[in-house]
């Protein structure tokens, strides 16, 4: 992938982040309302009292370092889980193509972002002891 293509990516899959991730602590704007079916969840979430801060903290760290493009293999490795989280409430709760576009997008700009970094994985699936 040529490299205008793949800083094109990583602003478009950490912008998202970013913006999303500061507005749960500034309140930029007011968030949609969630699906009838996705409150039981959201409600356990909420009930933990850390977890939203925790996930929206890592948005925007990720976030942050994917748009200014330092340290792009942790930004991916912070992200991972929580991109797995919103394509699978996407893929649960997603009621339209209006809804569920943006997740699979960010989805699919994390996955082909994590293969153009592939180079940085080699270290983390290395078997037997570091100091070997």
């Amino acid at each position: 992938m040529p490299a205008p293509l793949v800083t094109l990516a990583r602003v478009l899959l950490g912008l998202p982040y970013l913006v999303l991730g500061l507005n749960h602590f500034v309140g930029f704007f007011e968030a949609p309302s969630p699906p009838e079916d996705a409150l039981p969840f959201l409600q356990g979430l909420l009930a933990t009292s850390w977890a939203f801060p925790v996930v929206k903290g890592a948005e925007v760290l990720g976030g942050a370092l994917l748009v200014l493009g330092w340290a792009q293999p942790f930004a991916l490795v912070l992200l991972t889980p929580v991109t797995i989280g919103i394509v699978g409430y996407a893929f649960d709760f997603g009621a339209g193509v209006d809804q569920i576009a943006l997740p699979y997008l960010m989805g699919l700009l994390h996955v082909l972002l994590l293969v153009r970094n592939r180079h940085a994985w080699g270290g983390l699936f290395t078997s037997g002891d570091l100091d070997d």
